[in-house]
């Protein structure tokens, strides 16, 4: 059953393009995370940036699975659609947690670095948006 979580990170990771697409997402963050030290910024950053990453690995293992055919290729396997289901959100759920450790690095910077807002309305921002973006996301 793990296989298909391996699978569904070796797809993002191992494949030039998407690593390739996924690396200049990230330094691209990093640049406009130097540039703008502003409040909004960090909104923008922790509630609709991130979240979008995180979901892109679950979206370059969808687009192989589709190209290559692998659904029913998976259906062969000694595995129920509920495995399977559970996998692949097992899977996403890592990419979720990967963001949120992202997003806490990012929450850090903008109050205690920058000081662009205070504690209380970063941490507010900060879990208000993931639990939308985390419901929002799973159901």
């Amino acid at each position: 059953m793990f296989g298909i979580v391996l699978k569904d990170m070796y797809e993002t990771f191992c494949i030039k393009k998407n690593t390739l697409a996924f690396i200049a997402s990230f330094l691209l963050m990093f640049v406009m995370t130097i540039t703008n030290k502003s409040a909004y910024f960090y909104f923008l950053m922790v509630g609709i940036l991130i979240p979008f990453l995180s979901s892109a690995p679950l979206q370059y293992s969808m687009e192989q699975d589709e190209t290559s055919q692998f659904n029913q290729i998976l259906l062969t396997y000694p595995l129920t659609k509920r495995e399977i289901i559970t996998m692949k959100y097992l899977s996403c759920i890592l990419f979720t947690l990967g963001s949120w450790v992202i997003s806490f690095i990012l929450f850090c910077i903008y109050t205690f670095i920058y000081h662009s807002m205070s504690l209380q309305h970063s941490l507010y921002i900060f879990l208000w948006m993931y639990f939308i973006n985390c419901f929002v996301s799973y159901f």
